[in-house]
């Protein structure tokens, strides 16, 4: 059920449930918040990392408001933060069961709920979009249990059914834009399903959803552009009802019954075109699927390292050669964290028995853990997301680190363009 005005302050307070494995909370609290100079905050519960970050981003535990952090690429987000974004801030957060959101400038949420056991891939998950730009694409809670994942904004809930979503939120309407699969959005004045790719619905507070419409491709772009963490936002995204600088052609959204006949039309001939992949985005695996050749994937970048084990001067590498033939990297495939000469050494991890992409399903991402001293697969591990760039899947890797061996800690990002 959607939230009516003047509820804001009810729908960030949420239910916090018990975890029946104790061990669970143990291997997921631990990653630098601050910089990457403070430790895991007490009494909060990590559930996920800040994968990409973009200008300023701040989080704040809405059941401890005192504390207030910077988030940076790589650190962790807990259950019950409220995040926002500057005018320039975008940021991209991966849950533990791979679920991805994606916020553009001048955006809030709040992690509401989060229950997940990674043995049985059971959970539930909740998140309310208060205000700005989103897109999520869910994870394997979705995948097992739809119901269970739900994303609310103030007039209404998304139910999902195996999702990519994009959506915006005003202050009194919202937008909301199916990519894939199907959502039920619902409110106490009535509910819309969404089955068809780029058709979406408008809600107006207080008002049932819209029957759902083709989007036109200036509200595709208005919502996919700020969005993308390497274009500047354009002025706002498209919002039905407002004034936009639309060509003199654009049709409105409907308000009445849709006309199936000129939609199915429409469909049919944007079937024969080259589907456009949304720029700055993270690639599914399906398209990365699509893929021939060999891609390497080559940077370094600085380290920022706090603790005796990083002095000034350390850095971070990636080396990867994806075979999208064989649909796995090339052995020999590695990162690491290099330290000046000295007795510290350096934290290499060749990324050995790496899985096959050709079973994988939704974002395409993958974590790899070190093994270091002190370390655990969820306090010292890399990161990577295949990103769109150009018009091609996978045409750049968005990279993070983080590490915690609980002396040290440590932090950092970077793209890395396919070549």
């Amino acid at each position: 059920m959607g939230l009516t005005r003047g509820e804001t302050r009810g729908y960030t307070q949420t239910r916090v449930r018990a975890f029946r494995d104790a061990a669970f909370l143990a291997l997921w609290g631990g990653l630098p918040v601050f910089a990457a100079a403070q430790a895991a905050v007490p009494g909060l519960l990590r559930i996920g990392s800040a994968a990409i970050v973009r200008g300023r981003v701040e989080a704040r535990s809405e059941g401890s408001p005192a504390v207030g952090r910077v988030l940076g690429s790589g650190q962790p987000v807990y259950l019950n933060d409220r995040i926002t974004t500057d005018a320039a801030g975008r940021l991209q957060i991966l849950l533990r069961d791979e679920t991805v959101f994606t916020i553009g400038p001048n955006t809030s949420l709040v992690l509401d709920e989060f229950v997940y056991d990674p043995s049985s891939g059971i959970g539930a998950a909740s998140v309310s979009v208060i205000q700005g730009v989103f897109r999520f694409i869910t994870g394997k809670i979705a995948r097992r249990a739809p119901s269970n994942m739900k994303v609310r904004l103030p007039m209404c809930t998304i139910g999902i059914h195996g999702t990519d979503v994009m959506g915006v939120v005003a202050a009194d309407q919202a937008t909301v834009v199916l990519k894939s699969g199907r959502i039920t959005v619902a409110n106490e004045a009535g509910s819309t399903d969404v089955d068809r790719p780029d058709f979406a619905t408008v809600i107006a507070a207080g008002s049932a959803p819209s029957q759902a419409f083709a989007a036109s491709r200036e509200m595709l772009d208005s919502l996919g552009g700020p969005l993308s963490p390497s274009k500047p936002a354009p002025a706002g995204p498209a919002v039905p009802g407002q004034a936009q600088d639309a060509p003199a052609s654009e049709e409105p959204a409907p308000s009445g019954p849709v006309d199936t006949t000129s939609l199915d039309a429409h469909l049919a001939s944007v079937e024969q075109q080259t589907p456009v992949l949304p720029e700055g985005a993270v690639s599914s695996w399906d398209s990365i699927r699509q893929l021939q050749g060999i891609g390497a994937y080559d940077a370094s970048a600085a380290f920022n390292g706090v603790g005796a084990a990083f002095p000034p001067g350390t850095t971070w590498d990636i080396h990867l050669s994806a075979d999208f033939n064989a649909r796995s990297f090339v052995p020999g495939s590695a990162a690491s964290i290099t330290t000046p000469p000295g007795p510290t050494g350096n934290f290499n991890t060749t990324l050995l028995n790496l899985p096959s992409w050709d079973g994988l399903s939704g974002a395409a991402t993958l974590t790899f853990g070190m093994v270091q001293p002190g370390c655990t697969a969820s306090t010292c591990f890399y990161t990577i997301f295949f990103v769109n760039r150009d018009g091609q899947a996978g045409g750049q890797i968005d990279a993070a680190v983080a590490y915690d061996d609980g002396a040290n800690t440590g932090s950092g990002s970077m793209t890395i363009p396919r070549r």
